[in-house]
């Protein structure tokens, strides 16, 4: 039986971001992934923006981390070279009712730290994007864009350096408490594995559900279990029509279809959000 000190499920962003920071200080840290390769699936499949932290309740977690990540990836961006900009965002209204959720966003930032924040007017508007056309827009200067493939390049080339090792084509289907330790166990190409660590750090991303479970954990009465939401994208063809990330005023799952311009300058439309009983 092989023996680690921390074994992190899961090489999306996250993940790997962990293992980069707990290897700094721990040795035997191993990543284990079921693809092929490292952020294969959300941590690549979507919009790659860097959100300023206006769409959370003040004082909740995702609000705290959201504003201080904010800060930390563009630091890490200039100071590794990482592919990234700064471009700021307008979320836009054009019904009365959605005027008055643009001011709740913007109470919500400001009590979450966000600086920037600004009501503009239709002529502040057209000026920053002449191709909108709104009453009203909550302009966020720090939400810009970044390269996932190039962060997690940074993050799996970080923990590789601190002695981490990443294991792909690499399945936990068995996870259980032995004590003080745990036996997680399953396939690695092809082959039956079983490892004991002395920590078990579940970043499964769409099967994170899965894996607690292993482990014993009433995902349904905890409210851990996952209901899969999935995006389409279309990218625009032609002069891009906005420079900067447009969003409309969130309705229902998601943060609604808007516009990201990507590092060359081309626009995505998308993710429009609908539920799935499979993946």
């Amino acid at each position: 039986m092989e023996e680690a000190n921390i074994v992190v499920i899961g090489a999306g962003i996250v993940g790997l971001a962990i293992a980069a920071k707990l290897s700094e200080r721990n040795e035997g840290v191993y990543i284990l992934e079921k693809n092929a390769k490292f952020g294969q699936e959300t941590s690549t499949h979507n919009s790659g923006v860097i959100h300023s932290g206006i769409h959370y309740p003040p004082g909740s977690l995702k609000a705290k981390l959201c504003v201080k990540g904010n800060l930390m990836i563009y630091e890490i961006c200039e100071k590794y070279k990482i592919p990234y900009k700064s471009l700021g965002k307008l979320t836009v209204a054009i019904e009365e009712e959605e005027m008055e959720e643009l001011e709740k966003l913007r109470r919500w930032g400001e009590a979450n730290g966000v600086e920037g924040l600004k009501i503009l007017e239709k002529e502040d508007i057209k000026r920053l994007e002449s191709n909108v056309e709104v009453e009203k827009a909550l302009y966020s200067p720090s939400t810009g864009i970044v390269e996932p493939d190039e962060l997690m390049n940074y993050f799996y080339a970080k923990a590789s350096q601190n002695g981490a090792v990443l294991a792909t084509k690499t399945e936990v289907t068995g996870l259980r408490k032995i004590g003080d330790e745990y036996e997680v166990s399953g396939t690695s190409f092809g082959e039956k594995f079983t490892i004991k660590a002395k920590s078990v750090i579940n970043c499964a991303g769409l099967y994170s559900d899965k894996i607690a479970m292993l482990i014993g954990l009433d995902v349904e009465k905890l409210g851990y279990k996952l209901h899969y939401c999935k995006g389409d994208y279309f990218r625009l063809i032609g002069k891009p029509p906005v420079k900067m990330l447009v969003y409309p005023v969130p309705k229902g799952p998601g943060l609604g279809i808007h516009l990201t311009p990507d590092l060359a300058g081309v626009v995505k439309l998308g993710p429009n959000a609908y539920y799935v009983d499979n993946i």
